[in-house]
């Protein structure tokens, strides 16, 4: 069961200085979700994969 769970993401955060600028709807380029309040659209990208 661990090798299962090995490299799965465990929880999602925001930073400040994240910034995303794109030439059309920032859904052509990357997944969103809504954070809690379901105000601010979060981008789905992992910090350790590029």
């Amino acid at each position: 069961m661990a090798r299962k769970l090995e490299g799965v993401t465990r929880n999602a955060g925001k930073h400040a200085g994240g910034v995303v600028i794109a030439p059309t709807k920032i859904t052509d380029f990357a997944p969103l979700y809504c954070d809690e309040e379901g105000k601010h659209p979060v981008t789905q990208f992992d910090k350790k994969r590029r």
